[in-house]
């Protein structure tokens, strides 16, 4: 998952130091969810829960896009077009090369068969977490099942943009989809809540939509300023304190 906390602006570069302290420490924690595969010792509970670190970064993505992006298609300075290269850009490369070795290295290029062409066709353009089949959406690069749901992310983006530009709006649409998400949880059995709640690009992008309100959130407190202190983007750290736990 690639998710950068440095912003920059024409007059200024600004590096939101909170942000970039929390993704270390929510980093160490999805880290800490996957050692259960080196020692059982890291199955308790305590480091399981690491994974919520994954929809923080859903939730920090959904901030960062948005502080760079949404102004800019507000006042039509930025294509589709151009914010889809530019986004894609930052996925697909290192994507594509990490693929090829994992074939290469693990002999499927040399045993291809009908199950394995389409397990690399759905991970070539990032539909495998779309799959509710741990076969499809932890095959080959497993981890890339994220990239998926940040594919997705930065495709809705700029409808997004435009069609929920109020804090209002979005506020409703989140809790109208958390209710459907609590229901839709409580009503898939538990040994599909991985297939279509953790990895799934659909069920992931309330994350993301979270990370969007928050930026309206910390715009509109960067617009008032308060007296003895200064406007800046470290005012939205308090808002990332707040507990995302993945679905």
């Amino acid at each position: 998952m690639f998710i950068f906390v440095f912003i920059t602006r024409k007059k200024d570069s600004i590096m939101i130091k909170p942000l970039t302290s929390l993704r270390f420490v929510f980093a160490l924690m999805v880290f800490g969810a996957h050692c259960y595969v080196l020692d059982p010792y890291f199955s308790h509970f305590l480091y399981k829960e690491g994974f919520v670190g994954v929809g923080f970064f859903f939730v920090l993505s959904g901030f960062i896009i948005a502080y760079n992006y949404q102004r800019k298609f507000e006042q039509g300075q930025v294509s589709r077009r151009a914010f889809w290269v530019a986004r894609f850009a930052r996925i697909y490369p290192l994507h594509l090369v990490t693929l090829f070795l994992l074939l290469l290295a693990g002999g499927y290029l040399f045993a291809l068969n009908r199950d394995t062409v389409l397990k690399i066709f759905s991970q070539l353009f990032l539909l495998h977490p779309f799959i509710p089949r741990t076969a499809y959406f932890f095959s080959f690069d497993s981890p890339s099942w994220s990239l998926g749901c940040e594919q997705l992310f930065y495709f809705l983006f700029p409808f997004l943009a435009l069609r929920l530009s109020s804090a209002r709006s979005l506020f409703w649409l989140l809790t109208a989809v958390g209710g459907l998400v609590a229901w839709g949880m409580f009503l898939t059995p538990e040994e599909h809540i991985r297939a279509y709640w953790y990895v799934n690009p659909l069920t992931r992008l309330p994350d993301f939509l979270v990370g969007m309100l928050l930026y309206k959130l910390y715009a509109r407190k960067a617009r008032t300023k308060l007296p003895g202190s200064r406007r800046g983007p470290w005012c939205c750290s308090s808002y990332f304190t707040m507990p995302v736990r993945p679905v």
